[in-house]
């Protein structure tokens, strides 16, 4: 993957970009916060990109130059072609833009990656870590959507029937289906804050236990990152590893000089991972005991159910 930084003010003959005679090209525009039309067109046309993503601090100029694939916002009939024909690549493109753009909303760089993943697997190259789709979608077909549906209702029929017939479970449902479920932000939004037996079950059967959709996840083997190996100027012990886990925990295990003596281990105060980091008062405590003789691990931290309440997971 290769990416450049190209500011509004650079000059029209900066060479940040190959020239359109070489074959190198740039498949994906992203434009943050934008306002010169003119000069994010002509940079998406030098690059040769296959999609103009805008995001929503762009100007609304800007906004109407954004295209992925044939579709193309300032082109009514392009937008007239989507909606009478949603299973075309134009009805994808439209579709795309739109989540592209929600994506791009949340300001955070892991969404903006997962919005340019997106429109690479659908208009330039296979990407395995956006391939995997459990929502019903015309990309997907007819035919697939009915298979997966079946296997479904063979396989988890009781399931299903108790999450749909339970209030809360049911509105989880119906506002994870307003998602691309590949969008792991917005779904785990509404998970944890939804969390049911009902739901629990139904998504254990579906997705685990059964996997109606085919999902496939291997665990990464890269990068290859080496574990830490030295602490506070000594090597690393088994002993020493227990006390980073157990952190400031006000307990007679914790590291002596180290520990704050607080009512928790960590508290998760920045990340990357968007998912993860959007509750608020998060706090990781790991309790010294437990049956396997391993630290146990309780994450709590504060979501909205119409109400804020504490929970963990």
């Amino acid at each position: 993957v290769v990416g450049a930084v190209v500011a509004e003010d650079d000059d029209d003959d900066d060479d940040t970009l190959p020239p359109p005679e070489e074959k190198k090209r740039y498949d994906v525009v992203v434009a943050l916060g934008a306002t010169e039309a003119a000069k994010v067109a002509a940079l998406a046309r030098r690059s040769g990109a296959t999609c103009l993503l805008v995001d929503d601090t762009s100007s609304e100029v800007v906004k109407r130059e954004a295209f992925c694939g044939p579709y193309a916002v300032k082109r009514r009939l392009s937008a007239a072609r989507a909606v009478a024909a949603p299973w075309t690549k134009v009805g994808t493109g439209k579709r795309l833009a739109a989540q592209a753009s929600t994506l791009l909303s949340r300001h955070s760089s892991e969404d903006a990656c997962f919005a340019v993943l997106l429109a690479l697997h659908q208009f330039v190259a296979p990407i395995p870590v956006a391939a995997s789709d459990i929502n019903p979608s015309w990309e997907k077909g007819v035919f697939r959507n009915a298979r997966e549906f079946a296997k479904m209702a063979r396989c988890c029929g009781k399931e299903i029937v108790a999450a749909l017939t339970d209030p809360q479970t049911k509105e989880a449902i119906d506002r994870l289906n307003e998602l691309d479920l590949r969008d792991q932000v917005g779904s785990y939004r509404v998970i944890v804050s939804n969390e049911t037996p009902q739901l629990e079950a139904f998504s254990l059967c579906i997705l685990q236990q059964n996997n109606c959709f085919n999902c496939d996840a291997p665990i990464l083997t890269s990068p290859a990152v080496e574990p830490l190996a030295r602490w506070r100027g000594e090597p690393l012990t088994a002993e020493a590893d227990r006390q980073i886990l157990i952190g400031h925990l006000d307990h007679q295990a914790a590291q002596t000089d180290a520990s704050k003596r607080k009512p928790w281990s960590w508290r998760i105060v920045v990340g990357a991972n968007p998912a993860y980091d959007a509750f608020p008062c998060q706090h990781q405590i790991f309790y010294p005991e437990s049956k396997v003789g391993e630290p146990a691990s309780l994450p709590s931290f504060r979501r909205s159910v119409g109400r804020l309440v504490r929970r963990s997971s």
